[in-house]
């Protein structure tokens, strides 16, 4: 038994040590920390007309502290139907700042596999937090809200407004009982 127990001890060292490796490991490889994003269902385009996002940072502004210049900054990606990203932008929304993303344009109409054009093109906003200031007492995105707008590009009249959802967020839970 007196030459089992320094044996017992080297085994249990020996699989902290290992344990501990891989666990510094799986950190360093893991992301440093997960972003909120708001998705959107696909928004269907025909010619003549575009879509944007319209974005605010419902945070009061502080009268006191003045607002850090990057408090909440925004990546607004588009990606079209085969999931591609066609364009991207950042924004800036300090509290109480509201912002508008325009989506790209192709200038040519999707086409189907024998290069036909195509009546109708998909396109699907998704908006990520890529930055809350690190001097903010808060976290100044976490009342964000986002919309995607269908619009007439002659006349720049809205003519479909779909508000976005937060991941994770249910807005009709089950009643209880």
């Amino acid at each position: 038994m007196k030459h089992g127990l320094p044996l017992l001890a080297a085994c249990v060292a020996s699989a902290l040590i290992s344990t501990s490796a891989h666990a510094a490991a799986l950190a360093a490889a893991a992301p440093a920390a997960r972003t909120r994003s708001i998705g959107f269902a696909p928004s269907s385009l025909i010619e003549g007309q575009g879509a944007r996002v319209t974005l605010v940072n419902l945070i009061p502004p502080d009268p006191v502290i003045p607002p850090d210049p990057v408090d909440c900054r925004l990546l607004v990606t588009f990606y079209d139907a085969s999931g591609l990203a066609v364009g991207s932008q950042s924004v800036d929304l300090a509290p109480g700042q509201s912002g508008i993303v325009v989506a790209p344009t192709t200038g040519s109409p999707p086409t189907d596999a024998n290069g036909n054009p195509l009546p109708v093109s998909l396109l699907r906003p998704v908006v990520q937090e890529i930055k809350a200031s690190k001097q903010s007492p808060t976290d100044s995105c976490r009342a964000l809200q986002a919309g995607v707008e269908v619009f007439d590009t002659r006349t720049q009249q809205t003519l479909l407004m779909n508000p976005g959802a937060i991941h994770g967020f249910n807005p009709q839970p089950d009643p209880p009982g």
